[in-house]
């Protein structure tokens, strides 16, 4: 029997083509031009080089850019294979651009959740971070997909200003079935860093898209980077940032076996002590504080005072954290490390207006595997 294809067919047909919704197109690099390039498949969290658990696809920077579009400066993430899922045992992923800007370090970051995603922005001055605000993004999933941040102006983000594009990050947050008081502050495993070591990224002047930006390196085209090696057999470890199968679990750290070591896995348990002293000592060297873990570990102190003491130490209005210390633990008995002071509250310390004053240390621990989460609090007194 012959079909008979009616003009009507025809137009309705091409109507529904034209109306079918099509995925957005990730921004791309003016000139196809990453100013940090990095390594795709090494998402993973590591201690000591060693590899504890491999992180997914959407945790693996391929590249960091600037853009550049009707007067708004954006920092960009580009990922290896970006989606809204975040990981099983985990409560966020955070997505962060270092920026530096007249030596001062900014960040832009978003926050992503099972429940949507936050956009903010800070600063870091020697290991201490502070929020400024709220800012705006996007998300475009997909291959080679785009976290993209737009840097506010009293952050640097305006064009015409040389920003360094420092570094890219990707941490997630491990404390999923901790209290709200708990995840303050929050413990983010670092799982991916671009650059790879310790080198920054270049200087550049960002321009609108089309017009050239001082000190851009050659043109890199998003997603060129291969993939590594191929897909490891059934039931075999995966390699070094490879993805996990969906809603498998993290493989567990081999137990070691050097005599004097902490076991890598198993249940963690947490004896944690601040010292008092002078607060000559503590300008010097920082707050010790003595950690004992079950297994192990890694550690976090953060020093803070209160408002009440933060005014009469000349620090401001609210309560400051005036330090922050971590290490990783991996022997018995009782670790010192200690918590180094901001060098505005050292200026603070040494001006002695205050006799003696509070100091309340947050010690938080997480296991190496990052599914085990302790928070104590200790006070002392400094004088």
């Amino acid at each position: 029997m012959t079909r008979r294809i009616t003009a009507t067919a025809i137009a309705c047909a091409a109507t529904a083509l034209i109306l079918a919704p099509t995925a957005p197109a990730a921004p791309e690099p003016c000139g196809g031009t990453y100013l940090i390039k990095d390594a795709a498949g090494d998402q993973a969290y590591k201690q000591q080089g060693q590899v504890v658990f491999a992180a997914p696809a959407n945790a693996d920077i391929i590249g960091v850019f600037f853009r550049v579009d009707g007067g708004k400066v954006t920092a960009n993430l580009a990922i290896s294979d970006l989606t809204k899922t975040v990981p099983p045992g985990f409560a966020a992923i955070r997505y962060r651009v270092y920026v530096t800007v007249k030596d001062t370090v900014r960040y832009v970051q978003a926050i992503m959740t099972s429940s949507g995603v936050t956009f903010t922005y800070g600063s870091e001055f020697e290991l201490v971070y502070t929020e400024d605000g709220a800012t705006t993004g996007s998300i475009t999933e997909g291959k080679n997909g785009v976290v993209q941040m737009v840097i506010p102006p009293d952050a640097g983000g305006t064009p015409g200003t040389q920003l360094k594009a420092t570094s890219g990050s990707i941490g997630l947050l491990t404390n999923a079935t901790a209290p709200p008081e708990a995840q303050l502050p929050p413990i983010y495993l670092g799982v991916d860093t671009a650059p790879d070591g310790n080198a920054d990224g270049p200087n550049t002047t960002p321009a609108e898209c089309g017009a050239p930006a001082a000190g851009e390196p050659t043109p890199v085209p998003p997603g060129s980077t291969p993939a590594p090696g191929s897909t490891p057999p059934p039931g075999s470890t995966p390699p070094p940032g490879s993805t996990p199968a969906p809603g498998s679990t993290p493989p567990p750290a081999q137990q070691p076996t050097a005599p004097g070591t902490l076991p890598a896995s198993g249940k963690l348990t947490v004896d944690a002590a601040a010292d008092k002293g002078k607060r000559a000592s503590a300008r010097k060297r920082g707050m010790r504080v003595r950690v004992r873990c079950s297994v192990q570990c890694v550690a976090t102190a953060v020093a803070t005072v209160d408002k009440k003491t933060a005014a009469k130490l000349g620090l401001g209005k609210k309560a400051q954290t005036i330090g922050v210390g971590r290490a990783t633990i991996t022997k018995p008995g009782r670790i010192p490390f200690f918590a180094k002071l901001s060098k505005k509250a050292k200026k603070a310390l040494g001006r002695r207006k205050v006799a003696k004053f509070t100091v309340s240390v947050a010690i938080i621990v997480v296991d190496r595997q990052g599914g085990q989460l302790k928070r104590v609090t200790r006070k002392v007194t400094l004088r």
